[in-house]
């Protein structure tokens, strides 16, 4: 999965809306061979509470993407911080939606902050791009 999206780290959660706690399911991590491989550390596993990330709150709420950079003036402060935590440099997060509630979220990591906001996110989709960068420009998937 992480391949597929040219990014070096790849993690699906559940999501409890009731809650508001994302639960890690699956980490897919891209080797240097480029091949990927799945694992997550105790760390990684704690459920993640969404209230204290406010921006991805807000994604989570508006079925929309949401990408984090660093080094964007514009970044939302604790996303950006839990983005210096994972040791990478963006940030795609992709809510999962079934039945028109949402049940989880996908997020896609590369260490280098100028390679997924590259991506190309056009796939038929009534979704809104939210883009947290200075230039607000939309991806879509090749």
């Amino acid at each position: 999965m992480a391949e597929a999206f040219s990014a070096d780290k790849c993690a699906v959660y559940n999501f409890d809306e009731s809650s508001g706690i994302l639960t890690l399911v699956q980490q897919y991590l891209l080797k240097s061979n480029g091949e990927n491989h799945s694992s997550h550390s105790d760390q990684e596993a704690l459920p993640l509470t969404v209230s204290k990330f406010p921006a991805l709150q807000a994604a989570l709420k508006e079925r929309s993407l949401l990408i984090v950079r660093l080094g964007d003036r514009e970044s939302a402060l604790h996303e950006t911080e839990w983005l210096k935590q994972q040791k990478c440099g963006a940030m795609v997060a992709i809510p999962l939606i079934a039945r028109d509630k949402v049940t989880g979220l996908v997020l896609l990591f590369s260490v280098n902050p100028g390679l997924l906001p590259k991506m190309k996110f056009g796939w038929p989709s009534p979704w809104p791009v939210k883009s947290i960068s200075p230039s607000k420009t939309p991806c879509s998937l090749i």
